[in-house]
């Protein structure tokens, strides 16, 4: 009797990929349609937009306990066309961040930042308008800044209740 499978499931079973140059290929992007722990390498700005960048990663791997570890996974994948779900929400400076936060209520110095080198993000692949394969990275808006509102330096807790 044959195992009752999906036809995807049969694709991974087949083996290797025959042509692995070849964009398109089904059992190439379910591959690659997994999400990926990756570590951020490189930011650049992306120019006309307000707190958006481009992001460049690494691949990385969770260690085993007992401390799990992470670091970039030895002959691992490079992705050089990240972005952050978040940032896509990002609209001029009057307006608001991802998530609906606005601008204006944003204290003294503080304002979105961009994912620091080093941080380890997930990240699922997505193919854009013009079909090139590019990876979302799935993440919060990071701000920060000085405060200088009311109770700045008084010794009030940073994160009350937390």
């Amino acid at each position: 009797m044959t195992p009752n499978i999906r036809r995807s499931e049969a694709r991974r079973l087949d083996g290797p990929i025959a042509d692995a140059a070849t964009h398109w290929d089904d059992r190439r992007f379910e591959r690659d349609a997994s999400l990926v722990l990756a570590k951020i390498t490189d930011a650049i700005p992306i120019a006309g937009a307000w707190a958006r960048w481009r992001y460049e990663a690494e691949e990385a791997i969770m260690n085993a306990g007992p401390l799990y570890t992470t670091t970039t996974r030895s002959q691992g994948r490079e992705f050089l066309d990240c972005f952050s779900v978040s940032e896509l929400s990002n609209t001029p400076p009057t307006t608001s961040l991802s998530y609906g936060v606005s601008s204006a209520n944003l204290l003294g110095s503080f304002g979105p930042v961009r994912i620091p080198d080093g941080t380890f993000v997930v990240m699922c692949p997505h193919r854009n308008a013009t079909g090139a394969l590019v990876y979302l990275i799935i993440n919060t808006q990071a701000i920060d800044g000085t405060c200088t509102g009311p109770g700045a330096g008084a010794g009030l807790p940073v994160n009350p209740g937390i």
